[in-house]
């Protein structure tokens, strides 16, 4: 409730142009999402009693935005700078310079230069939808599905399509991730180094998540265990140090 709290007050805070703010409330224990529209910190509300995790919960967003453009956001994050008009006219421009330019990254090119992250983006609302069918795995209950992020890495890379890169404007607040597989198995890892923690045993099958090369998988397997804080092979690439 926090998170989501400071993330949308800092978009009242630095947003200068006409906006509406789509909050997806995917599944939450609590209603406190309502005292949220109730305070006018969103304008559309949209409640699920049933979580389906980041993936649908993503492609519901974008089913229900009616712009053209939209900025795609998660609440551990936040605003850190202001957004007004002329900065949205000219990442519409871009977008339009008819060299494939088809995102624009905002949150500091986490998963590498030119390639997508569903971190904070600024994106054509149609374009978005046009990728569909998605596979919908992402953070929460479906995180064994594959993630739409690496489908729309793997789409982006097939058609060459680029991805502008913006400052920072969207800052991340969250440092640990901790998900559970449909086995039981409960890992964490740092958001930003990809260090890895098997927190809950025993490990069943091969899942999604964590990202295992074949061999890893065979050795957790086999063993049971995985050395703590250990980058997977395939995640390498992607760690950086964010965090303190």
């Amino acid at each position: 409730m926090e998170e989501t709290r400071v993330c949308l007050e800092s978009i009242k805070r630095h947003a200068k142009f006409s906006y509406k703010v789509i909050l997806l409330d995917n599944g939450g224990a609590e209603p406190y999402s309502w005292n949220f529209l109730k305070e006018g910190l969103c304008d559309i509300l949209i409640s699920k009693s049933v979580g389906r995790g980041g993936g649908f919960g993503q492609t519901d967003l974008f089913r229900f935005c009616d712009t053209e453009y939209a900025f795609f956001i998660q609440n551990d994050q936040e605003l850190v700078c202001d957004i007004n008009q002329d900065h949205i006219d000219s990442m519409i421009n871009v977008l339009n310079n008819g060299y494939r330019c088809r995102c624009i990254d905002l949150n500091g090119d986490q998963s590498g230069r030119g390639v997508w992250t569903d971190r904070a983006h600024f994106i054509d609302v149609k374009f978005f939808n046009s990728l569909a069918p998605f596979p919908n795995g992402g953070p929460g209950d479906h995180h064994h599905l594959r993630w739409n992020e690496n489908y729309l890495q793997e789409i982006f890379e097939k058609n060459n399509y680029k991805i502008a890169h913006s400052g920072v404007a969207f800052a991340d607040r969250g440092k640990w991730s901790v998900r559970v597989n449909p086995d039981g198995s409960r890992w964490r890892h740092r958001t930003d180094t990809k260090a890895l923690y098997l927190v809950q045993g025993p490990i069943k099958d091969r899942y999604v998540y964590p990202k295992f090369s074949e061999k890893e998988w065979e050795e957790v397997l086999s063993s049971q265990n995985w050395p703590e804080g250990k980058i997977p092979e395939e995640e390498i690439l992607s760690s950086f140090n964010h965090w303190k």
